[in-house]
């Protein structure tokens, strides 16, 4: 009996019953529309995923001031009035699709956009300063309050957020970042926000002050299963193995 032959044979049959039980898993992480954890990007620079679609001022990779090992996107300040910088993923081509990233708030207000289709069109998620609500906004020929909800945070403390949009029904879900706690078990009425509007069916999204990190996009919630984690740089390795 030729043992290396034999071996060779073993190896190649043991890929082969490695790629059925992993490729299909490998599949289901390449759903994601879009990850970034900002490693790449050089430090005091430009997040080189991100458009700067409209603006007067710009943001900039920074360190972690948690941990100085890891790099994350510091965003520009909105305020004061007449001050703004919008960095987007996605186009008019994104209709619905969900967003979870790492969300560090800033004193004052703090803008998750949505469906963003220009500086004068989009939605707006709104951390308010002091009220401990979170609320969905309309920018269109001014701003439209259209759903408040509740979202009590520490400045300086680290959050895991998603994004849901289903045609005209949009709903954002927080939790601590590290809390295992399933998304599916986040209770939008006491931590985060609903709201229904009928008007921008598609656009990209975008962020205003503070730091985010870990961005995923997916069509649907199943999409991001296997892409996140919410509690380090899971997407970095699904993300690197989907572009290959």
């Amino acid at each position: 009996m030729d043992i290396k032959n034999m071996d060779v044979r073993l190896i190649c049959a043991g890929f082969a019953l490695l790629g059925i039980f992993v490729l299909p898993n490998l599949a289901s992480a390449g759903l994601a529309m879009f990850w970034d954890d900002f490693e790449q990007d050089k430090l005091g620079g430009q997040p080189s995923q991100w458009k700067y679609a409209a603006g007067n001022q710009k943001g900039e990779i920074i360190k972690d001031p948690k941990d100085g090992s890891n790099q994350v996107f510091s965003m520009p300040d909105r305020f004061p009035r007449g001050s703004f910088g919008f960095y987007v993923i996605g186009d008019k081509t994104w209709t619905d699709y969900v967003v979870e990233w790492d969300w560090m708030p800033a004193a004052g207000y703090h803008g998750i956009n949505f469906r963003y289709n220009d500086k004068d069109n989009y939605y707006l998620a709104d951390k308010r300063d002091v009220t401990g609500e979170i609320k969905f906004y309309k920018r269109q020929a001014g701003w439209q309050n259209f759903a408040t909800g509740s979202f009590k945070w520490n400045e300086g403390d680290w959050y895991r957020a998603r994004l849901i949009l289903k045609g005209s029904k949009f709903t954002v879900k927080i939790k601590e970042k590290g809390d295992k706690t399933s998304f599916k078990q986040i209770d939008p009425e006491k931590s985060g926000v609903e709201g229904e509007d009928k008007n921008f069916k598609s656009g990209g999204f975008c962020s205003g002050k503070g730091l985010i990190d870990n961005v995923v996009v997916g069509k649907t919630i199943n999409d991001l299963d296997l892409t996140v984690d919410g509690m380090g740089k899971l997407a970095t390795i699904w993300g690197r193995i989907k572009t290959r």
